[in-house]
C-alpha cells in the first residue's frame, strides 16, 4: 500500500502546474526578445516533456515561419 501511495505523489507531482513552466517560460521570453531560434529550442523542449502549450507555441512558429530558414519549395 506505501508503494502505491508514493508511486501516486510522484505521478500528481508530476503533472502539478508549471512542472513544465522552465522550457515555456524560457521560450517565452525568448520569443519576445526577438531570439527565436532559442524560443524555437525551448518551445521543443517543453513539447518533449510532455507541455502541450509548448508545442502549441512551437506549431505556431513553424506556420509563421519564425526561426527557421524559408523553403519556399
Amino acid at each position: 500500500m506505501m508503494r502505491v501511495a508514493s508511486l501516486a505523489t510522484t505521478f500528481l507531482l508530476g503533472l502539478a502546474p508549471g512542472s513544465h513552466a522552465a522550457p515555456l517560460d524560457e521560450g517565452r521570453a525568448a520569443f519576445e526578445a526577438g531570439r527565436y531560434e532559442a524560443a524555437m529550442q525551448a518551445f521543443s523542449d517543453g513539447f518533449s516533456q510532455g507541455d502541450a502549450a509548448s508545442g502549441y507555441y512551437l506549431a505556431r512558429m513553424l506556420e509563421l515561419g519564425l526561426g527557421i530558414d524559408p523553403d519556399p519549395a
